[in-house]
């Protein structure tokens, strides 16, 4: 009896790891047939969004496309691929109305693709974490080189949407949004000392993973409740979109990132952590917008800086 129910376990287990990653587990029959969406390049590394038949993937060097099709390289032209049985390669260019040339400076090309997806490019790339507010909906098509990483990310941010890098952390955001100035999003993150919910939950300050493209914010705080074992109460749920990645990071940083430059409030009870909202912004006096205004601005323009997170 023991015999046939550890049999029924394993083949319930290669049935679910059948469902996980259906392009990774298969063969792709035409890797000529595969469409370029957007890339950045520096040189032979970086990232780029793929089509592989109904599937949109995000791929790196190294990364395994398929039982037998390796991603070699990210060039600014295109992506370069490698079938090591039929010892290869394929090679893969973004169509667009100009050709890009090789360059010694990084290079962004990409078809019509949202800003939260360009966003992911960069974050593979430049090894970042990022986040968009909800109603960041911008499209952008490109094709650009320049000299770093803050240069390619300021040609997607004009003239309607502005971007803030503090500490690893790329912040995107439409320039008013309801009426409000983006800087006042940033500023309840940055004035949030998220650390102090340790006294509540000492597992916030453990680490975590989130990536998110789009999925709504109730089901990424399910998610993190469900990995952190933190407790997580929202009770007037509304369904807006999350666009995130962060990676190894304290939950208490990856939390206060999400709920309050979306535009609610995290609060500590007995029971659980809090989110509510979203919060309507009180009137300030004009010498406190001033005063906002300049610490923000004094940052404002800051390089995201390419160091490793930490």
């Amino acid at each position: 009896m023991l015999k046939h129910s550890w049999f029924g376990l394993l083949v319930v287990v290669a049935f679910l790891l059948t469902l996980c990653g259906p392009v990774a587990a298969t063969v792709v029959p035409d890797p000529d047939a595969i469409e370029v969406l957007g890339l950045i390049s520096r040189g032979k590394d970086g990232a780029a969004w793929l089509k592989v038949g109904p599937e949109e993937i995000l791929v790196t060097p190294g990364f395994m496309l398929a039982r037998d099709l390796r991603i070699v390289n990210i060039e600014p032209e295109g992506v370069v691929m490698y079938r090591p049985k039929a010892r290869k390669y394929h090679i893969r260019k973004i169509s667009l109305p100009e050709v890009t040339r090789k360059h010694r400076t990084d290079s962004l090309c990409c078809k019509p693709l949202s800003l939260w997806r360009v966003l992911r490019l960069f974050s593979m790339t430049y090894r970042k974490d990022f986040i968009c507010h909800h109603s960041t909906v911008l499209e952008i098509a490109l094709q650009h080189h320049g000299v770093d990483m803050n240069d390619l990310l300021d040609r997607c941010m004009y003239p309607n949407h502005r971007r803030f890098g503090k500490d690893g952390i790329i912040y995107v955001s439409p320039v008013k949004v309801s009426g409000v100035s983006w800087k006042w999003f940033l500023q309840q993150v940055r004035s949030f000392r998220s650390q102090r919910l340790t006294r509540w939950f000492p597992a916030v300050d453990k680490l975590g993973t989130i990536v998110s493209d789009g999925k709504p914010m109730f089901e990424v705080l399910k998610e993190i409740s469900w990995k952190s074992k933190i407790p997580i109460r929202w009770d007037k749920t509304q369904k807006i979109p999350v666009y995130c990645s962060f990676r190894d990071r304290p939950w208490h940083q990856i939390l206060e990132n999400i709920v309050l430059y979306n535009g609610y409030l995290l609060t500590p009870s007995q029971e659980a952590l809090v989110v509510s909202g979203p919060i309507v912004p009180g009137a300030s006096s004009p010498a406190n917008d001033r005063e906002s205004d300049a610490l923000v601005a004094s940052e404002v323009s800051a390089p995201v800086g390419t160091a490793p997170l930490p």
